[in-house]
């Protein structure tokens, strides 16, 4: 990275850092070789890391797919990774938590995500990253939300402000945040760190979200979220020989899922629910002993969010009572509405007016999806610190969470730079 201490980016790096992140996708907390490059990169720019316990508490976490993290653990050792530093991750976590400038005081801080999607990326001509070889290598993985762009944005913010660590008048401090997708508490154990202590400015950033390149929104709202996966267990039997001796955890599974989508409207605000995944037995001839679903709600206030979590724990006891099984309720993820400080919002359009590229700067759009962004947000607002979701625009190919979801790559450019004048005004005031 080039123009040090300067609020800026070289266009080419950006790129480059972006595609190598694109190619070698990695699923939340199995961000073993991301991580691995974005500590090594801060280190060398001057920056004091933390990483892996030190970074983040594992017993915070809501959920883990543990067949997955050993698999991406496998890869990154196979493709040069220190094998004791993933060791390391495999215990302690994958975040990495990076401070510039004084030892104390009050802190400046961004969060930056770092996971892919389990999607298969598409490999037509038409799309950019297959077209000009960077599509992933990693089957079954992709970076389909823009997480490899945010952390190359993150890198590009470490050195510009590289060099400044002893004239800055407050600590920066960088976040890279493993699995954020899924909400599945990844935030919170590094909350849970200590990460928080002391910060007077919270920001997060993501690219698209139906944002044009050149246009940037100060605030992002977005909504409140919680996801379970439920376990159904009965009793196995033969299906025509003996059925009155089963009991049905498949059907207990099925008829939960049809009475949540039964939930009704609350006339205070806005709410959605999906079961998306069903699993139970095993043969036409055996009465499944045993189900699981896992479902996900969203809403726009707190209080319609905990109004749903209340109907569905009726309406899963209800379930499993009317079928004579017992169903067992697992938080696998959650993150909740935060509120974002017009103070620094102000500060943010303020810096964004007059910068190259920009072509819009809007106080604030609607995201009708969740965010673990929040999980920082809702912590400094509590602490009287001011917080703020910038959304940074960027024409999107194919949408978000689709094989064919691509960024344009000229929003890096914009997203460091205007990240670089936002973190430097606040400095200096």
């Amino acid at each position: 990275m080039k123009q040090k201490g300067k609020p800026g980016s070289c266009t080419q790096d950006l790129v480059s850092l972006r595609r190598d992140f694109h190619r070698f996708p990695e699923p939340g907390f199995g961000e073993f070789r991301t991580a691995g490059i974005v500590a090594d990169f801060l280190c060398r720019h001057g920056f004091r890391v933390k990483i892996a316990d030190e970074a983040m508490n594992m017993a915070a976490v809501h959920h883990r797919d543990e067949s997955k993290v050993a698999e991406s653990a496998e890869r990154a050792v196979a493709g040069g990774m220190d094998k004791g530093l993933i060791e390391r991750m495999l215990g302690g976590g994958t975040a990495v938590v990076a401070d510039i400038g004084p030892l104390s005081g009050p802190v400046v801080a961004f969060r930056f995500d770092m996971d892919a999607l389990p999607i298969q990326e598409s490999n037509d001509q038409s799309h950019l990253p297959a077209a000009q070889g960077f599509a992933s290598t990693n089957p079954g993985l992709m970076h389909a939300c823009g997480h490899d762009g945010h952390v190359a944005i993150g890198l590009g913010l470490a050195a510009a402000l590289a060099g400044l660590g002893d004239s800055l008048k407050m600590t920066v401090r960088l976040i890279f945040q493993p699995a954020e997708e899924g909400t599945m508490g990844a935030a919170e154990a590094i909350v849970d760190r200590g990460s928080m202590n002391n910060v007077r400015y919270m920001m997060c950033c993501h690219l698209g979200l139906g944002l044009p390149t050149g246009a940037i929104a100060c605030r992002s709202v977005f909504l409140a979220t919680s996801k379970y996966a439920v376990d159904f267990f009965g009793a196995e039997s033969h299906a025509s020989n003996e059925p009155q001796s089963g009991k049905n955890a498949l059907l207990a599974a099925a008829s939960a899922s049809l009475a949540l989508h039964g939930i009704g409207a609350h006339s205070d605000g806005w709410l959605s629910l999906n079961v998306g995944v069903l699993r139970a037995g095993e043969s036409q001839v055996i009465v499944p002993g045993r189900a699981t679903i896992e479902l996900g709600y969203w809403a726009d206030k707190n209080e319609i969010h905990d109004y749903v979590t209340d109907r569905v724990r009726q309406i899963i006891k209800g379930s499993a009572e009317t079928w004579g099984v017992v169903a067992e309720q697992r938080l696998i993820g959650r993150a909740p509405i935060a509120p974002q400080s017009g103070t620094l919002a102000n500060v943010i359009k303020d810096c964004a007016v007059g910068m190259p590229g920009l072509t819009e700067a809007r106080d604030w759009v609607e995201s009708r999806v969740a965010e673990d962004g929040n999980v920082f947000l809702a912590e400094v607002a509590n602490m009287g610190g001011h917080g703020a979701f910038i959304i940074i625009g960027s024409d999107i190919k194919g949408g978000h969470h689709t094989p064919s979801f691509d960024i344009d790559e000229r929003s890096l450019a914009l997203g460091v730079s205007l990240l670089s004048k936002v973190c430097l005004q606040l400095l200096d005031d």
